[in-house]
């Protein structure tokens, strides 16, 4: 199954807690979702962190320096109870 296939899927039955506010937002990440991961039973999103770096850069015209602050405060710094979602450095 393909990552997008995957985020339609998950999107659609809901259940998972993913990066945005509402529905078009979490289309703009949608490039950077990966899948799925279970802690302890529960379903986590699971992003590439460059690619969630890279939105902020192309949507918002951020240079890299600030998207990744903003990043790192504002969204992998956030906590949102136990399904807060992941995010996979790559690089």
């Amino acid at each position: 199954m393909e990552s997008q296939d995957c985020f339609d899927r998950w999107e659609e039955e809901g259940g998972l807690v993913m990066i945005g506010g509402d529905v078009e937002e979490r289309r703009e990440f949608a490039a950077a979702f990966i899948g799925v991961t279970w802690q302890s039973g529960v379903p986590v999103a699971v992003y590439n962190r460059d690619g969630v770096i890279q939105v902020y850069v192309d949507r918002d015209g951020m240079d890299p320096d600030e998207a990744e602050e903003f990043f790192a405060f504002n969204t992998e710094g956030a906590y949102v109870g136990k399904q807060t979602p992941i995010f996979v450095d790559s690089s």
